[in-house]
Parts: C-alpha cells; sequence; structure tokens
C-alpha cells in the first residue's frame, strides 16, 4: 500500500509538473478582442472611404465591424484593413483603382 500511494504521487507530480508550464502558455496567449462598429455618416466629404470623417469612428481600422447604409455613395480608392465585418445596405459602394480592394 505504501509503494502504491508513492507511485501515485510521483505520477501526480509529474503530471501537474508538465502541465503547468501548458496551462500557462495558453492563458497567456489568449486575449479578449471585441469588434468596434463602425457606421458611414458622410460628415466629411460625403464621398470618400478615407475621409475619417465620413465614418462614426474614423476610417475603418483592422477588427471594425462596417456598415454603410442606405442612400450613400461612397468612393473606395486604395485596400481597406482586414474588417471583422461588412454590410451595405440600399448604397452605393464604387472601386476605382488597382488597389482598391474589400
Amino acid at each position: 500500500m505504501i509503494m502504491h500511494r508513492c507511485f501515485r504521487r510521483s505520477v501526480d507530480r509529474a503530471f501537474f509538473t508538465t502541465l503547468k508550464p501548458s496551462v500557462g502558455f495558453l492563458l497567456s496567449t489568449w486575449s479578449i478582442v471585441w469588434a468596434t462598429p463602425n457606421t458611414w455618416t458622410g460628415g466629411g466629404d460625403a464621398t470618400n472611404w478615407s475621409d475619417s470623417l465620413n465614418w462614426s469612428a474614423g476610417e475603418p481600422a483592422t477588427g471594425h465591424i462596417v456598415s454603410i447604409n442606405s442612400g450613400a455613395s461612397v468612393l473606395l480608392t486604395n485596400t481597406t484593413a482586414d474588417l471583422a465585418s461588412f454590410a451595405i445596405t440600399d448604397a452605393t459602394l464604387t472601386f476605382a483603382g488597382w488597389d482598391s480592394a474589400l
């Protein structure tokens, strides 16, 4: 019986010793990312995607949830950041130039 307890303790210690670095690694690499909603307001020149005054949260950046609502006519002349999502409802988005991409 004593032999069994000693063996079990050494196995438990070995298991938890190898587990600790893995759990630490997982916890240190997790992060919570909140996507920022960003809606077209047309408050700048009312045309250019890259005019930060046309957006509720400035020019769309990586991770933004972008929406363009009805009546808007937006001109995209460059490549956008990697967006979390994009929605357009009853509006026009015009791509101009070789470098424009959504």
